[in-house]
C-alpha cells in the first residue's frame, strides 16, 4: 500500500472510528461496525492498529498533536511565553478545541470511570500532556530535583488534578452548567480561564 494512501486510510478510519466512539461508547462499537462505516476490512484495520483500544489512544494523541499545532504560538526575541495573558489566550485556544472535540472526550471520561482496569484512556491522554510539561520543566530546574520520583509524583498529581482535569470537566459539564445555573456559555468560559490562571497557572509561577 502506498505510504500516502496508508495515511488517508489509517485517518479516515479514525474519523469513523470516533463518530462511533461518540455515539455508541467504547463498548458499544466493534471493529466490525468501525470496518463497515469505514468500507474497510477489518485486516486493513489490524495493519494500522493493535486492537479497539489503540484506536482511541490513537485519536487522543491526534487531538493533542492537534492543540499543540493550534497553540504553538510564534517566538521573536520580543515574546514572553510566560506573560500571563499569552498563557490564558493559549489555555482559552485548548478549551474551544476540546470543546469541538467534546464528545470523544466525553466518551474517555466516562470509560475511566469503570472498573476496567483497562479503561485507562482518561490517564493515558493526561500523561502524554503531562509529559510534555515536565520536559519544559526539566529544562528550566535542577536535574536532579525533576528525576527524583517523588517530585515526579508531586508533580503529577498537580497537574492532573489542578490542571488536566479542570478542564476535561469544564469541557464535558460546561453546557449542562450553564443552563442549570442560567450563565451564557461566553461568560462562563471568561469565569474558567479567570479562575484557571489565578489557581493552576499561576502556581506554576509561584504567585497568589
Amino acid at each position: 500500500m502506498p505510504k500516502k494512501d496508508g495515511y488517508k486510510t489509517r485517518e479516515k478510519i479514525l474519523q469513523v472510528a470516533e463518530d462511533l466512539f461518540s455515539e455508541f461508547g467504547f463498548d458499544g462499537t466493534s471493529i466490525a461496525k468501525i470496518s463497515k462505516a469505514a468500507g474497510v476490512n477489518k485486516g486493513l484495520i489490524y495493519y494500522h492498529f493493535k486492537d479497539k483500544k489503540d484506536i482511541v489512544v490513537s485519536i487522543l494523541q491526534s487531538i493533542i498533536g492537534e492543540i499543540d499545532r493550534k497553540t504553538d504560538f510564534s517566538k521573536t526575541e520580543d515574546d514572553q511565553p510566560d506573560n500571563p495573558d499569552m498563557l490564558q489566550d493559549k489555555i482559552r485556544m485548548e478549551v474551544e478545541y476540546c470543546m469541538r472535540r467534546k464528545r470523544i472526550i466525553t466518551v474517555m471520561l466516562m470509560e475511566s470511570l469503570k472498573k476496567d482496569e483497562k479503561a485507562d484512556f482518561l490517564f493515558q491522554c493526561a500523561d502524554l500532556v503531562m509529559k510534555q510539561e515536565m520536559d519544559g520543566i526539566r529544562k528550566k530546574m535542577s536535574t536532579g530535583q525533576t528525576t527524583d520520583p517523588e517530585w515526579t509524583s508531586r508533580f503529577r498529581v498537580h497537574e492532573f488534578f489542578t490542571g488536566f482535569m479542570p478542564i476535561i470537566s469544564f469541557v464535558v459539564l460546561q453546557d449542562k452548567w450553564c443552563k442549570y445555573f442560567d450563565c451564557e456559555r461566553d461568560k462562563a468560559l471568561d469565569y474558567f480561564l479567570d479562575s484557571f490562571q489565578r489557581t493552576h497557572l499561576s502556581s506554576h509561577h509561584g504567585t497568589d
